[in-house]
């Protein structure tokens, strides 16, 4: 209830408080519930019905708004363990033993705490890094549910090479269309951004992408692995046409 203070002249004025659904209304009408969470910024007075939704009660629709719901949550989430990530890394000394020599234990602790791979640990670290001291607007919108984790660590990764200066550019000249954009439309938007931000000559980019290259090995199911490679064009022709020919053999074989 809406209750005016004491000290109020006209309660009358006082604006109503927002709708807030029940547990109830879950049960009642999930739908309702499901649109409504998907059209407000997520906190815990959104989860709090949310969770209560079945799925199973719910129209396409609903599951549809419900899916927006919970992706808009999961980038809150993301966005405060971001934060948190980024104080960590402010401090990560741990005291050792005495005679030991103190050790930056911040990436192994992340890895354990997270369940994560030490690259991979230490790549979040660096991307809340930068997300924190200069990218604070992506981060606030994140948090806000109006772009995905994915939306701002693509930007945090392709400013990172970038100054202070050019960097905010950047973010400025993206933030805006960010929210309609899909991934892969965002991340063209960015590349374009940071080449009238910071323009090099082809070459120099070309050297810029050569230093990234890799070959990634991750394990699946059932004795299986993936490889993932960023080659040059003229090595990566030269790994197909060996996997051609390869093929090929064990085939006639």
């Amino acid at each position: 209830m809406n209750q005016a203070s004491d000290w109020d002249d006209d309660p009358e004025e006082l604006e109503p408080l927002p709708y807030v659904p029940t547990v109830m209304d879950a049960d009642l009408c999930p739908d309702d519930v499901a649109a409504w969470a998907a059209s407000i910024t997520p906190g815990s007075a959104v989860l709090t019905s949310l969770v209560a939704v079945d799925p199973r009660r719910l129209s396409h629709e609903g599951r549809v708004d419900a899916l927006v719901a919970l992706g808009r949550h999961l980038s809150m989430f993301h966005a405060l363990q971001d934060r948190l990530l980024a104080v960590l890394a402010e401090d990560p000394a741990v005291p050792g033993r005495a005679g030991e020599l103190d050790k930056d234990w911040v990436r192994e602790q992340v890895a354990c705490a997270l369940r994560l791979s030490f690259g991979h640990a230490a790549n979040r670290l660096q991307v809340a890094k930068e997300l924190t001291a200069r990218l604070p607007e992506t981060l606030d919108r994140q948090q806000r549910g109006e772009i995905t984790t994915h939306h701002s660590r693509s930007l945090a990764e392709a400013t990172m090479p970038l100054d202070p200066v050019t960097a905010a550019k950047v973010e400025q000249a993206v933030l805006v269309k960010a929210p309609d954009q899909a991934l892969s439309s965002f991340r063209r938007s960015v590349n374009r951004a940071v080449l009238k931000a910071a323009p090099k000559p082809a070459g120099e980019r070309h050297e810029d992408a050569l230093a990234q290259r890799r070959v990634v090995r991750s394990p699946d199911a059932n004795g299986m692995s993936w490889i993932a490679m960023l080659l040059p064009d003229a090595g990566a022709t030269v790994v197909m046409t060996a996997i051609d020919a390869l093929a090929r053999r064990v085939t006639s074989d």
